[in-house]
């Protein structure tokens, strides 16, 4: 008896030969693909693809870079600040030293200059030797003890050897002190001078931090007379007391307004 096309048997050969049909297919279809793949290269090597591109030319990026660096510079020499660098140490000595030169309270810091004694001839006020018997800071107004940017280091064995009685505003005023040579030419010695109203104060000092352990009190075998000049300017008042500082002392007097009176003709 023949089998009929819905035997197990007959369809059980259809499914192996159509899933042997349907590798055959994809072995076909994958053994293109890597032919296809195979013979991509040597396609474009034989010039059936795009021609290849050229590198990008070098000289624009050459013309940007001078022209920039030329601008850049035009900029800085144009606008740049031609002051000097901020100095922050340095600005604050700056500081301390303008407190000393500016209004304080009413007082000013008065120039000075260190003249021959050829140019001038001077000769010794009445004057009041006071003994410093308090601090010095207690000895001097608040505000200049405020605005001192140190305490000064005043000088011993210093004395007044002579002074002008009078002053004019518009000529300097002149003094003269001894003191021992070595402090006379230290070159930290500075003369501070504080005006205010009728007061002048003269502090001799020196501008160190410390006193030079070399320089003794007790060094008078060689002593030095040196003259200065006090600009007058500010000076307005009639009378005016000026007072003078050592290490231990006060030299204190009078100077009055020198008044440009006309002569009078018989």
């Amino acid at each position: 008896m023949e089998n009929l096309p819905n035997d197990p048997p007959v369809l059980a050969a259809q499914r192996k030969i159509a899933q042997f049909s349907l590798f055959r297919t994809d072995e076909t279809r994958i053994r293109k693909s890597l032919e296809t793949m195979t013979n991509e290269p040597n396609q474009r090597a034989s010039g059936s693809s795009p021609a290849k591109r050229k590198p990008w030319p070098m000289w624009p990026i050459v013309v940007a870079i001078i022209g920039f660096m030329a601008f850049y510079t035009w900029v800085q020499f144009s606008f740049r600040k031609l002051e000097d660098p901020y100095l922050p140490s340095q600005a604050m000595q700056d500081r301390a030293r303008a407190a000393e030169l500016k209004n304080m309270y009413g007082w000013y810091s008065l120039p000075f200059d260190r003249v021959a004694s050829e140019s001038v001839e001077l000769s010794l006020p009445p004057l009041f030797t006071l003994t410093r018997e308090l601090p010095l800071e207690n000895e001097l107004p608040s505000q200049v003890v405020y605005y001192l940017p140190r305490k000064p280091i005043l000088l011993p064995n210093l004395e007044l050897v002579g002074a002008h009685s009078t002053y004019l505003p518009t000529d300097p005023y002149y003094l003269a002190i001894q003191l021992p040579s070595d402090y006379a030419n230290h070159p930290e010695f500075y003369l501070t001078t504080l005006y205010k109203e009728s007061e002048l104060l003269i502090l001799p000092e020196l501008r160190v931090s410390e006193k030079p352990s070399g320089l003794s009190a007790a060094q008078t075998d060689s002593l030095e007379t040196i003259y200065f000049s006090i600009d007058a300017g500010p000076l307005t008042v009639p009378s005016i007391t000026v007072k003078l500082y050592n290490a231990s002392s006060i030299y204190q007097w009078q100077i009055h307004a020198k008044s440009a009176s006309p002569a009078i003709s018989e």
